[in-house]
């Protein structure tokens, strides 16, 4: 089975520049506010009747329903991306100690 992962420590001596180069060209959203006095509201009843017409008329309720279910599933991805993130972390501290521990035993052998 391959893995879909980017491993940039499998291709050589520039690993460590790579995962810089990925982890910097990461752009997070920009995310709107959003509330009573949003503008997506203007001019919607609060509510409107239970009917069998769909899509379901917009309302003020809708509106909400559809951004709190949105935040949600943002959150519910983010909570994925932090533990990816943790275990990224993880591995560069290991390839960190790593290299340090070569460090000194170069340093060692060499004095």
């Amino acid at each position: 089975m391959s893995n879909p992962e980017i491993v940039p420590g499998d291709r050589g001596d520039e690993a460590t520049q790579d995962v810089a180069t990925l982890l910097s060209a990461i752009t997070l959203p920009s995310i709107e506010p959003f509330g009573t006095d949003s503008h997506r509201l203007e001019g919607l009843p609060s509510s409107v009747p239970a009917s069998l017409s769909s899509p379901e008329p917009p309302s003020k309720l809708g509106v909400a329903r559809a951004h709190y279910d949105s935040a949600i599933a943002a959150l519910n991805v983010l909570k994925r991306l932090e533990a990816g993130v943790a275990a990224c972390k993880a591995a560069l501290v290991a390839q960190l100690m790593g290299a340090a521990s070569v460090e000194a035993q170069a340093s060692f052998l060499d004095s």
